[in-house]
């Protein structure tokens, strides 16, 4: 026999596991959820560093890729130590190697980046190949020396291609005399694209970016006049030629028996700014172009020998002007937007999207290892930038197109 008491006692004890088992229950499915949220963080910030890990992988890829000089591409070699990158979250190491192939003759670059321990799921390998070709004519592999076919990949981000179209001028409407001493015509077909005619009507680019940007400025010859306080002038210098590394169009000289130089190249009008088009009937024209072409603008040697040889010169930068040391030697300035992180890091490049002028190139005698550049530091007639010309972008800054720097300082007559 069972009293009213005891029944109550058991019912209570059964009561009790019920609440344990389902406490049980609970329990193991917030720490399943728990475990999933930390899992899906950490696969999160898994997906973040290996997409930062690529774009500081193809960064160095593309300045591999960037030479002006037939001598920047021979002496491309593997690094010697490792880069240290601080990413929005860890910090990566970058490595390359460099090695010669033949049949075609070619280098192979395998660029690697690690974090973490370094391990398969903490290691990003980008491998390209890089062909030679001058940049005059750098459209294209050379199929009969370098054996090789196909657009070489450049930095113009889709910008500009490669057009020869024949137009009849007296048929079109919307082309522009330039006026700026190039004898170029541009052309605007209302649909977004910019053709830079000759005076010919034959199409020498294709802007698709909706609008066409430019560099400007002159080349000189340093001449100093050695003594304890040398003095120093400049003369025009037309012995070498003005090329771009990419998809551009330079002019050069502009003057007869001056030494200045202008380069057309495809900027973005899908962010706006100045010049660009409010009224394009086709908004999502421009989206692949990221800003438009980034790439180097350079000095070009006319010949192996002579005053058109590199040999025994130097051509001069703002650090070369700045410095009282010798610095590395380099012929062209390259231009880029550089996207920066939430830490001011630089984790990619963009198109430069931006008009210059007063982009001079100043070129001097070399006296052994002395660094000649120095005594034009007080010149006032120079407008020497770095051999870097950069613009920096804050990770919501827009890409908009932009005009020309400020004025010139007073040219040397």
């Amino acid at each position: 026999m069972v009293f009213d008491g005891d029944k109550t006692k058991l019912q209570q004890g059964i009561f009790l596991i019920e609440v344990l088992i389902a406490a049980v229950v609970v329990g193991a499915g917030l720490m399943s959820l728990a475990s999933f949220q930390v899992g899906l963080m950490a696969s999160s910030r898994e997906t973040k560093a290996r997409t930062e890990a690529i774009i500081i992988a193809e960064a160095k890829q593309e300045a591999l890729r960037n030479n002006m000089s037939k001598a920047d591409y021979d002496a491309i070699e593997s690094s010697i130590v490792n880069d240290l990158i601080r990413g929005s979250h860890t910090v990566f190491s970058r490595t390359w190697v460099v090695s010669d192939a033949i049949n075609p003759n070619r280098k192979n670059i395998n660029v690697k980046v690690t974090w973490g321990n370094g391990d398969v799921d903490e290691t990003v390998n980008l491998v390209s190949e890089l062909a030679w070709e001058d940049p005059g004519k750098a459209l294209y592999y050379a199929t009969g020396s370098g054996g090789l076919s196909g657009k070489i990949q450049g930095a113009n981000n889709n910008s500009s291609n490669v057009d020869t179209t024949q137009f009849t001028l007296s048929q079109i409407t919307g082309e522009t005399d330039l006026n700026d001493g190039s004898h170029l015509i541009k052309y605007d077909d209302k649909k977004g694209h910019l053709y830079l005619l000759d005076s010919t009507g034959k199409a020498l680019v294709k802007f698709k970016g909706g609008i066409s940007h430019t560099i400007k400025g002159q080349i000189y010859k340093g001449i100093i006049d050695e003594g304890k306080t040398p003095a120093v002038s400049l003369l025009p210098l037309v012995d070498y030629s003005v090329l771009a590394s990419d998809l551009a169009y330079c002019v050069f000289p502009l003057t007869t028996g001056k030494s200045d130089y202008i380069c057309y190249f495809g900027g973005d009008c899908s962010n706006g700014g100045d010049n660009c088009s409010t009224t394009t009937s086709i908004p999502t024209l421009f989206s692949a172009v990221s800003g438009g072409w980034y790439g180097k603008i350079g000095l070009v040697e006319t010949s192996a020998t002579g005053s058109g040889s590199f040999h025994n010169k130097k051509v001069c930068f703002a650090e070369d002007i700045a410095s009282d040391t010798v610095l590395e030697s380099a012929t062209a300035r390259l231009y880029s937007a550089q996207r920066l992180n939430i830490n001011d890091v630089v984790v990619g490049l963009e198109g430069i999207n931006q008009s210059f002028s007063c982009q001079d190139f100043l070129v001097v005698t070399a006296t052994e290892n002395a660094n000649d550049c120095h005594y034009f530091r007080d010149f006032s007639g120079l407008s020497l930038p770095s051999s870097s010309v950069q613009r920096l972008l804050k990770p919501n800054d827009k890409n908009v197109s932009l005009g020309d720097m400020p004025k010139c300082p007073p040219k040397v007559s």
